[in-house]
C-alpha cells in the first residue's frame, strides 16, 4: 500500500510540473468561460494541499472526489490553455 500511495504521489507530482511549465497549445475544447475559475481554483487548492502534504496525495484527493487520473486530466484540462495555465500559476504564488 505505502508504494501505491508513493506511486499517487509521483504521478500527481509530475502532472503538476507538467501544468507548471508545459507549453501546450489551447485547443477548441477548452472549458466554458464561466467554468474556468471554479477549475483554477479547484486544482490550486488541491494541489496546494498536495504540496503541504504529498505522503497523503490519495486522500487528498479521495477528499476532493477524485482519483489520480481525474486530477491529472484536470490538469491537463490547464496546461492546454495559456488562460487557464496563467491563472494557476499565478493562483499557486508563481
Amino acid at each position: 500500500m505505502h508504494t501505491m500511495k508513493r506511486s499517487a504521489s509521483w504521478m500527481v507530482t509530475a502532472a503538476l510540473v507538467a501544468t507548471l511549465f508545459g507549453g501546450c497549445a489551447a485547443s477548441p475544447e477548452d472549458a466554458a468561460v464561466e467554468e474556468q475559475p471554479d477549475l483554477v481554483e479547484r486544482a490550486a487548492t488541491i494541489a496546494l494541499e498536495i504540496e503541504a502534504a504529498p505522503e497523503a496525495t490519495e486522500e487528498i484527493l479521495e477528499r476532493h472526489g477524485l482519483d489520480v487520473e481525474e486530477f491529472e486530466e484536470m490538469l491537463m484540462t490547464i496546461s492546454e490553455d495559456e488562460e487557464l495555465r496563467k491563472a494557476y500559476n499565478a493562483r499557486l504564488g508563481g
